[in-house]
């Protein structure tokens, strides 16, 4: 009952009971829900934080990975400089037969081992999104003429017959990476003969670069590389781009590889803005298509501007089938001239009497010689004109030549725009003939390098730090190959107190060495010069760091080489830096001599260390009157009396040479020793290893070396290292000149 005393419905009285319970459900519901909701963000979170710590620590992993590889390479590319290096120089030695065979089997293994460590740096790059490409001035026909130049040696040793073609419609100049490009087609190309040779017919490779599309701002090109090689199945076809993927993946496999080259073309590609499909047909062959764009840049290249060489000729091409008939065809007409084909000697003769000033191209094919016997008939029988032929054959010789007054061959693996044009406008009278290509293309430098004294007064000298010794025996080898002198310093420390002395022309400089290395050299002195000099000085490394050539030249270095050096590169280098010879070898050594050394050697931005008194009695100013610095104006007596070992252990001319050989290996070994004591100022020690070599030179009749040395040990025993200072520089020239003696002693045969 209320509490009026009126009677209500249960129901009635529990409905407040009920609101208070649905709101309690409701609440809970609620609360429910949100911590639902605030337990699947957390869970997100958690994923999230999840997923970035792993995407972290894959990005550490990556760049671990990469880091790791791109060490690996500069350990691996330091031996391979001395594998590839003395095969080089060894190549330019007097070889039999079976030797150069085996030289050259040597020297193409270590190029391949490179291009497998090359692969894998450059997967490693692509994986680490750390490979970039450039946008510079390129010229696609240069690109692709390299690419299959480069790429010749193989298909000929293969019996591949390579061919290409370049559109004359491309524009001269685009912009892109002309390196990478360059990579792109050798991986394919490569592939292509690979995979076309040993077959029952003969291999065929052709590269073709082909103008697709022109826009007002970029041009669309694609290049081809087609062969009839051995094919590649669907399966293969559709995984032929990823990493480590082969066409011939038997355990007996007849092609070697990475399995990386057509995954790296993929990715370049790619990374270049273009694509690349494949078409194939088992046994039949392959064609690999890569479409490209290039920006178009508003340079000029001067050849564009220059009047055609064949413009206004009437050209005919006799061929028997297609081959590079219509290649040639299309290269005359872009050169305005007037171009017909004819496929029998009718059709020429009626070519002949509408134009008798006509140049007749014969292409090779199996009855050429026929054909060339019916076409000369038909020309001589027309003495009222003058028919030209143009014979373009198989084998690999580049540049035309004349076989006769009315004939210039040529060959056609690998025949360029440029030099089809050249041989039709020798025919025609509007061009030289080269020089023919049965000529050595270079004579081996066999001219003996000066003394270093010699090298020293004409400015020549070069400085070489490279603390590892195989490498310095292939720099020093390839040096003298070139018919220059050189000094080798163990270390930075070491070089930098020979470069003080003033004695060199350029410095090359590994740049990684213990007490100093390359950087912190180049640092040292270029602050030493301070704007009143500069020496040249030349990176040399087998770092295959991104950026480490950039870090080389920000230092104040003036240029950079990639170990390992061919010999044909560091020639290009040397030629390059190294200074003009001094006319007047006595003028020049006065200057020097008048130099303040002494000054430059006690610097402690040169040394690093504290500074080197002169010593009571000695100044700068006095170098060029010292004794033991006096430039000899007369001539000099040969640096070894071989008399005097003769007397000693008699006249045999191999018990002479054996002795020569094991000092100038000992004398070396103590040197070096002895230039190091004398870099870290230990006097003693100097004095010790002077006094070492002083006996054997004098021994063996390096009189005057014996005598320095002689110098150099009282210096040492006496603490003077002032006195030092002043003998080192003549120490060495003396040395060199025994060095140069010795080697030329050997190779005489005397």
């Amino acid at each position: 009952m209320a509490r009026d005393g009126s009677e209500r419905p249960i129901a009635d009285s529990c409905a407040p009971i009920r609101a208070r319970d649905d709101q309690v459900v409701g609440a809970v519901l609620v609360f429910r829900d949100v911590t639902r909701e605030y337990a699947t963000q957390r869970a997100l979170q958690d994923k999230n934080l999840e997923l970035e710590n792993a995407t972290m620590a894959a990005k550490r992993a990556n760049l671990a990975k990469s880091e790791f590889l791109a060490t690996m390479s500069h350990e691996i590319r330091t031996p391979m400089n001395g594998v590839i290096g003395m095969i080089d120089v060894l190549q330019q030695s007097s070889l039999n037969g079976p030797q150069m065979e085996m030289t050259n089997i040597i020297h193409d293994s270590a190029f391949a081992l490179l291009a497998v460590i090359n692969d894998i740096l450059d997967f490693s790059k692509i994986e680490a999104n750390k490979l970039d490409v450039e946008s510079i001035p390129m010229s696609i026909p240069d690109v692709v003429e390299s690419a299959c130049e480069n790429m010749n040696p193989m298909a000929q040793k293969k019996n591949v017959a390579l061919t290409l073609f370049v559109d004359p419609a491309i524009p001269a100049l685009v912009l892109g990476d002309p390196g990478r490009l360059r990579q792109v087609l050798i991986n394919l190309t490569n592939n292509a003969i690979k995979f076309s040779a040993g077959l029952q017919r003969t291999g065929r490779v052709s590269v073709r670069a082909l103008l697709q599309a022109l826009h007002e701002d970029h041009v669309e090109l694609v290049f081809h590389v087609n062969d009839n090689g051995i094919g590649i199945d669907e399966a293969t076809r559709l995984r032929l781009f990823s990493a480590f993927i082969q066409a011939d993946t038997s355990t007996t496999r007849n092609f070697g590889g990475t399995g990386l080259g057509l995954a790296i073309s993929g990715q370049l590609v790619d990374i270049m803005g273009g694509d690349i499909v494949v078409q194939s047909t088992p046994d039949l062959g392959s064609l690999f298509s890569v479409r490209l764009p290039f920006k178009l840049t508003h340079e000029t290249q001067g050849e564009g501007d220059l009047p055609s060489l064949v413009a206004g000729l009437s050209c005919l091409i006799m061929t028997d089938t297609g081959g590079i008939a219509s290649d040639i065809g299309t290269y005359l007409a872009h050169g305005q001239a007037a171009v017909q084909q004819a496929q029998d000697v009718a059709t020429a003769q009626r070519w002949m009497d509408q134009f008798p000033d006509g140049i007749c191209l014969v292409t090779d094919s199996a009855d050429v010689e026929a054909l060339l016997v019916g076409l000369r008939d038909a020309a001589e029988l027309r003495t009222a004109q003058r028919i030209r032929f143009v014979v373009i054959g198989s084998g690999q010789r580049r540049r035309p030549r004349m076989e006769d007054s009315a004939t210039v061959m040529i060959d056609g693996n690998l025949l360029t725009r440029k030099a089809l044009l050249k041989a039709v406008a020798i025919a025609a009278g509007r061009a030289q003939t080269p020089e023919q290509d049965n000529a050595p293309m270079e004579a081996k430098n066999t001219a003996a390098p000066m003394s270093r004294e010699q090298a020293r007064l004409q400015g020549s000298l070069i400085l070489v730090a490279e603390d590892n010794e195989y490498n310095q025996k292939v720099i020093l080898q390839q040096l003298m190959l070139l018919g220059r002198t050189a000094d080798i310093a163990n270390n930075g420390q070491e070089a930098l107190a020979r470069w003080a002395t003033g004695a060199y022309a350029i410095l090359i400089t590994d740049l990684h060495m213990p007490l100093m290395d390359g950087y912190e050299l180049t640092a040292a002195i270029r602050s030493a010069e301070a704007g009143h000099s500069h020496m040249p000085i030349i990176a040399f490394t087998a770092n295959a760091l991104k950026g480490e050539a950039e870090r080389c030249m920000a230092i104040g270095m003036d240029d950079y080489l990639s170990k390992p050096v061919q010999l044909v590169h560091l020639k290009a280098m040397l030629k390059k830096w190294q200074p003009v010879v001094h006319s007047n070898p006595i003028e020049t050594a006065q200057t020097e001599a008048a130099r303040p050394l002494a000054d430059a050697i006690q610097s402690d931005v040169l040394r690093g260390l504290p500074p080197l008194p002169l010593g009571e009695g000695v100044s700068p100013h006095q170098l060029e009157s010292h004794p033991h610095l006096a430039t000899p104006m007369t001539e000099v007596p040969d640096a070894v009396d071989i008399k005097v070992l003769a007397a000693l252990i008699g006249d045999e001319p191999a018990v002479i040479r054996e002795f020569l050989t094991n000092f100038s290996s000992s004398a070396a070994q103590i040197a070096d020793a002895l230039r190091i004591a004398f870099a870290s100022r230990d006097t003693r020690e100097t004095g010790a290893l002077a006094h070492k070599l002083k006996s054997s030179a004098r021994a063996v009749g390096a009189l005057a070396l014996g005598e320095l040395c002689a110098d150099l040990e009282q210096a040492g025993k006496a603490g003077d290292a002032a006195t030092l200072m002043l003998l080192m520089p003549r120490f060495e020239d003396e040395l060199g000149r025994v060095n140069t003696f010795l080697n030329r002693f050997q190779t005489s045969g005397a």
